[in-house]
This record gives C-alpha cells, sequence and structure tokens, in this order.
C-alpha cells in the first residue's frame, strides 16, 4: 500500500493503550500515529510521554475533545476505547466525520445507540466501522445474536 494512513485512538485508558500499542508493533509502515484524545489532562501527558520516551514517536496531536480532533486533526481512521456509554456516540461522531472507526466492545447497551450507530453506518457507505470484538461466545453476544435473528433490531 502507498498511503499511509493517519491513525487516532479516542480514550487513554488500559484498553485503548493496549490496542495502540499493537497498532504501534506491528510496525505497519502504512500506519501513522497522527492523534490521540482523551478528557484527562494527566492521562494525555503520560501517554505523549509514553509514546516519545519508549516508542520514539513524536509529533502526534493531542486533543481533549474527540470533536476537536474530528474536526481540526485529519485524522483518517481511529480506534475508540472510552467508556461504554459513550462508545456509540463518539463512534457515530467518527463516522459521520468520514473517519474509518474501530470500536472496542461492547459498542451499544441500548437500543437507542444502535439506531445512532447503525443511521450512522448507513448514511456513511464509504467509511468502515469494525467492531474490536474478539470474544464472539460471551454470553451478551449470543443475546444479541438471538435478537437479531428474531428481528429485534
Amino acid at each position: 500500500m502507498d498511503k499511509t494512513i493517519k491513525f487516532g485512538l479516542i480514550g487513554l485508558g488500559p484498553r485503548g493503550k493496549s490496542l495502540f500499542k499493537t497498532l504501534i508493533e506491528s510496525k505497519n509502515p502504512s500506519v501513522e500515529i497522527f492523534a490521540v484524545c482523551d478528557q484527562s489532562s494527566q492521562k494525555l501527558d503520560d501517554f505523549k510521554d509514553w509514546l516519545e520516551s519508549e516508542c520514539g514517536i513524536y509529533g502526534v496531536k493531542y486533543y481533549k475533545d474527540y470533536e476537536d480532533m474530528l474536526e481540526y486533526s485529519g485524522v483518517e481512521a481511529v480506534i475508540v476505547a472510552t467508556n461504554l456509554e459513550t462508545h456509540a456516540e463518539v463512534s457515530a461522531a467518527c463516522i459521520n466525520a468520514g473517519v474509518h472507526t474501530i470500536c472496542e466492545i461492547p459498542v451499544v447497551d441500548n437500543y437507542d445507540d444502535a439506531r445512532k450507530l447503525i443511521t450512522a453506518v448507513r448514511n456513511n457507505p464509504d467509511v468502515k466501522f469494525m467492531v474490536a470484538e474478539n470474544c464472539c461466545y460471551w454470553a451478551f453476544i449470543e443475546t444479541w445474536k438471538q435478537m437479531h435473528e428474531q428481528g429485534d433490531f
């Protein structure tokens, strides 16, 4: 691939850092670590120190507000690793901004969020959305599958 993708992370908790670390360690020449967002100034400072001292990555853009990141950074793809209550809201905003999105699980915890996210995905067919699901046999996943098969959503 000749194109470099400007990658971002929203949510600097342990899972977000772990997913981003995996991305960094892949040393994929098509990935540029580009922007990071968290509401916590301390987490942003700690993450910057880690990126620079342990990963040798400089020049990353840092934001406290994901909407600012989406509007001003130029990021092209993101990992959403915020708290559950904001997964769908943040993911839908990313998709609606034309940013390819990977969201940590569970993506939604209610029908309204599910509808919001489905609408964003359907309204932006050129934007890729992926669920960072690696535990497809958990009980709640099986329940969602059954609900889908029954036409509940």
